[in-house]
């Protein structure tokens, strides 16, 4: 079963970003016992395509990308991987 947390995640780049490829990984299992697991906060990795992210260094997607989701990180995110394709 998918964590509805990613669920409204997934929607909400979708959303911002008419992504061609979206995809959300929990790893929260990855890290059962370190910080964050404990609060119930989860570990993910985000894989998206989006031509809103073409041509932007680095730093200008991953910007983009946690302003979109600012709100959930605090109370939902412990650790977030970002790998825009």
């Amino acid at each position: 079963m998918i964590d509805p947390r990613i669920t409204a995640l997934k929607d909400k780049l979708n959303s911002a970003f008419k992504p061609s490829f979206l995809d959300i990984i929990d790893d929260s299992h990855l890290h059962v016992g370190h910080a964050g697991a404990e609060d119930n906060k989860l570990h993910i990795t985000i894989r998206i395509k989006a031509k809103a992210l073409d041509n932007l260094k680095r730093i200008q997607q991953h910007k983009m990308i946690y302003s979109s989701m600012s709100k959930e990180i605090e109370s939902h995110f412990h650790a977030i991987s970002i790998t825009i394709l």
